[in-house]
């Protein structure tokens, strides 16, 4: 798993790879997370394991209120709650375009990215 910002180049790839693969149904959720930020480390923790494991998601993390940590992004898997505090929403969006325009907004505002083992390996290609 990685936590860095992503360049545009990089972001563009990001989002070709989600898009093709939520056409084929290999990424099926797409998520909004909102974490507080004595419980990050926990998720973190979830989500390492379940990238040991092979299962795949990307999520851009922003830090738009304070003590909390917001994500956005998606898996191929369903999430549970993890934390006390933790809320999740699961959300499709009309098309692909106005996905692109939400997720590049997001993009400007991240503070990294959080991205499996296997996504990262697709895009870098």
């Amino acid at each position: 798993m990685i936590e860095k910002p992503f360049s545009e180049k990089r972001f563009e790839s990001y989002m070709r790879y989600y898009v093709t693969n939520q056409k084929i149904g290999k990424l099926k959720y797409f998520w909004e997370i909102s974490v507080p930020d004595n419980e990050f480390d926990e998720l973190l923790s979830f989500l390492n394991c379940v990238d040991n494991i092979g299962f795949s998601f990307g999520f851009q993390v922003l830090n738009r209120y304070e003590n909390y940590k917001l994500l956005y992004g998606f898996t191929n898997f369903d999430i549970i709650r993890k934390t006390k505090n933790m809320k999740l929403f699961s959300f499709n969006a009309q098309s692909n375009e106005a996905l692109f325009e939400c997720v590049y907004g997001w993009h400007k505002e991240s503070s990294c990215y959080l991205i499996s083992d296997s996504v990262l390996f697709n895009i870098i290609k």
